[in-house]
């Protein structure tokens, strides 16, 4: 398996960490673009597609948890794809089956994202809205609390995240 987009690395997620429908998504079932902060100790999107690739990780409490995103943004720019767009990663709740996840590396020592990063995330956000049909509109490209209702990250991404910046790199919809 590699990369679908063209100017992403492959590190796949572990198999529990995402689900595979039956049958799988099609583009039509992808309606959405969900931008995330990893908002921890991570500095290189490979720390955290590293992390989505573990079998075995524990929240705070020990406890196992299951996630994933389709995407990795780094702090210079880079991304790497962690699941196919086919499947559903699981990176925001009840908005997980019709939407696309793009992790953003945010360690909690910084207050924001790299203009690498904008460049980067606009140019990952304008290929899947032309690969996937996905309007450049708020209510299609939006943030993981706003598509996700029962969130207890309820500040991802805005802590960090400067919309204005985005939408000023993305194609008028």
């Amino acid at each position: 398996m590699s990369a679908q987009y063209p100017h992403a690395r492959w590190i796949p997620a572990a198999p529990g960490n995402y689900r595979v429908p039956t049958p799988p998504r099609t583009m039509q079932d992808i309606t959405m673009i969900l931008i995330h902060i990893t908002d921890g100790g991570a500095t290189r999107a490979e720390q955290t597609a590293r992390w989505f690739a573990n079998s075995n990780q524990r929240n705070l409490r020990g406890d196992p948890i299951h996630v994933s995103a389709h995407y990795v943004v780094g702090r210079s720019g880079e991304v790497v794809q962690c699941v196919h767009h086919e499947h559903i990663a699981h990176h925001a709740g009840e908005a997980n089956p019709r939407s696309i996840g793009i992790e953003h590396v945010v360690p909690r020592s910084e207050s924001g994202l790299t203009p690498e990063q904008y460049r980067a995330s606009a140019d990952l956000v304008t290929w899947l809205g032309r690969t996937l049909h996905i309007p450049f509109r708020s209510e299609n490209i939006m943030g993981h609390a706003d598509a996700d209702r029962r969130t207890t990250h309820r500040t991802c991404p805005d802590r960090a995240f400067d919309w204005t910046e985005l939408w000023m790199l993305l194609p008028p919809s």
